[in-house]
């Protein structure tokens, strides 16, 4: 079998994988300065985004709409409406109570 340069396939099918010689890089005694998080909540908020992914977010509301929940994002406006009336007059009767 000569020599091969790339990826070889032998008549019953086994993969010959040319031999490499790993290279030696450059500092490899030394260790490299990992980054840190800055607080927890940066941790926790990473990992839960890293876990739940963004595909997921954008991807509930689009099944919901396709399984006939048309309804879902006219509830949501409203519930949104709803609360941040609710915060907003609670926080004007805390600031009032202050003065």
């Amino acid at each position: 079998m000569g020599n091969k340069k790339s990826w070889d396939v032998e008549l019953n099918g086994t993969v010959i994988v040319p031999e490499t010689k790993a290279k030696p890089r450059k500092g490899d005694d030394e260790l490299e300065e990992r980054g840190q998080w800055t607080n927890k909540v940066e941790y926790v908020l990473s990992v839960a985004g890293e876990i739940i992914g963004l595909g997921n977010v954008w991807r509930f509301p689009y099944l919901c709409y396709k399984n006939g929940g048309g309804k879902y994002p006219i509830s949501l406006i409203c519930q949104s409406v709803v609360w941040s009336f609710t915060c907003l007059l609670y926080l004007a009767r805390v600031s009032n109570e202050q003065h």
